[in-house]
């Protein structure tokens, strides 16, 4: 089971309940570490205010500004 990444005695050895577990725990995952989405997910409600749109806009400010400098020096 080249996919999951699991050796061929692993595989043999293993029960079909154990497999249909890991193939869905597989997906799962693909699918929650997808970074474009997916088709079926909803979009996030819009901000139902400006001053949690305020608030958020200061949140994501003050991360921004923690990573300033993390990267590479040109």
């Amino acid at each position: 089971m080249g996919w999951l990444g699991w050796p061929p005695d692993v595989v043999l050895n293993a029960n079909i309940a154990h497999l249909h577990l890991a193939i869905a725990g597989k997906i799962d995952f693909v699918k929650k570490t997808n970074p474009w989405g997916s088709a079926g997910e909803e979009p996030e409600p819009p901000v139902a205010n400006s001053e949690q749109a305020a608030r958020d806009i200061m949140a994501w400010a003050r991360r921004n500004k923690s990573k300033k400098g993390r990267g590479k020096k040109r």
